[in-house]
């Protein structure tokens, strides 16, 4: 008759038999989603979701997009690195590509631009970003603009303003300047806690002064929440509360902790938009800030556009975005500040390819927007 076993060797049978159900539903996980990937009509994981099923340029620009690598810069943190390619290009002296026209007829405007990733253009080829629609519409006439484009992904306006601070230092003198901004500059503040941070400036913060030990401890834990299913996809999205899955500091904010910061933030950005306006009387050129839309203050969002970003999980993130929005449009900051959050409003197809980017469709919605504007301000293109 067979003994039975110690309690000491039960507990460790459980143990083990624990960790090898753990170890293969993990794996399962793994093969799920690698036969999801195979399977799907975008293998090439094109983060537009479909938005472009069917066009062939689609997983070559979703490449070069992801690809795109920055460098170190002693004033604004980073900027990306030259990069040539069939759909993204970038030149260290005039930015991303911008379509303008071959032959330019006296007198000729430079206008640059300046934001973040969205004017940038995620999800778009070089002549269909933002800058390259407008430039398309100011020089419809009668072809005098020369566009570029200074947008950097990530950018909140305060670091565009900087930017342009070293190009005039440089030398150069634009007849207008155009600002395309507001999400980097609201998620800046939700992720640290702070008006005017620029993104991920806790973590930089943290890398100058932690220890190793604590460096080596944080990298393993990114690692995990990267690579370990179990933890991403099931504790993380079913069990743990927002505050605790996403770990900007806004998360765990009240109500009205969010306002007191969207009030910050706001006057952040008016301090800065003052200042360029100095900038244009010193040295002589004409500006336009525009607010950018997102999801977050769409009234209704396209079925296509739900869940393209595990941010739209974020109650705090959208709270904070719309009391800034609301905040905004009770104390506009200046006579050249138009806000665009209405932009797409009344599109019947999906524009938006995550929280704040966009289908080039919808940039040239962006673009006619704009080029309103110039008309009416400044009478550019007609």
């Amino acid at each position: 008759m067979p003994q039975p076993r110690s309690r000491g060797k039960n507990v460790l049978f459980t143990i083990i038999t624990m960790f090898i159900g753990l170890v293969t539903v993990e794996l399962g996980l793994h093969a799920i989603n690698w036969v999801a990937m195979k399977v799907s009509p975008n293998p090439e994981r094109i983060p537009w979701r479909g938005l472009y099923q069917g066009k062939s340029w689609a997983p070559a620009l979703a490449r070069e997009s992801d690809g795109r690598a920055q460098d170190y810069h002693q004033y604004l943190t980073w900027i990306s690195k030259p990069q040539k390619g069939h759909f993204v290009n970038i030149d260290p002296d005039t930015g991303r590509k911008t379509w303008n026209p071959a032959n330019l007829k006296p007198p000729v405007s430079t206008v640059f631009l300046f934001g973040g990733s969205a004017c940038w253009g995620y999800g778009a080829r070089d002549d269909y970003t933002i800058p390259s629609q407008l430039s398309c519409r100011l020089n419809s006439q009668e072809p005098h603009y020369r566009v570029y484009n200074y947008a950097e992904p990530g950018y909140t306006f305060t670091q565009g303003l900087f930017y342009l601070i070293t190009k005039l230092r440089d030398g150069a003198r634009p007849s207008l300047v155009i600002f395309y901004d507001g999400f980097n500059d609201v998620y800046g503040s939700y992720q640290s806690g702070e008006p005017g941070a620029q993104h991920n400036l806790a973590q930089i913060r943290e890398k100058l002064t932690s220890k190793p030990r604590q460096l080596y401890w944080q990298a393993v834990k990114d690692w995990w929440e990267e690579h370990i299913f179990l933890y991403s996809k099931v504790l993380c999205r079913f069990f743990q509360p927002p505050q605790q899955r996403f770990r900007e500091v806004g998360a765990g904010f009240t109500d009205q902790q969010l306002q007191a910061l969207a009030v910050k933030t706001v006057q952040y950005y008016s301090r800065s938009l003052a200042l360029l306006d100095h900038l244009s009387q010193a040295y002589g050129f004409k500006y336009v800030c525009f607010w950018q839309p997102a999801l977050f203050t769409e009234t209704r969002v396209l079925p296509q556009e739900k869940r393209l970003d595990a941010r739209q999980e974020d109650e705090n993130f959208a709270r904070l975005y719309q009391f800034t929005n609301r905040y905004l449009a009770q104390h506009p900051p200046g006579h050249y500040y138009y806000n665009l959050t209405d932009a797409v409003s009344g599109r019947t197809q999906p524009c938006y390819v995550d929280l704040v980017h966009m289908t080039e469709k919808g940039y040239g919605i962006v673009a006619d927007r704009m080029e309103q504007v110039l008309k009416q301000k400044f009478s550019l293109g007609e």
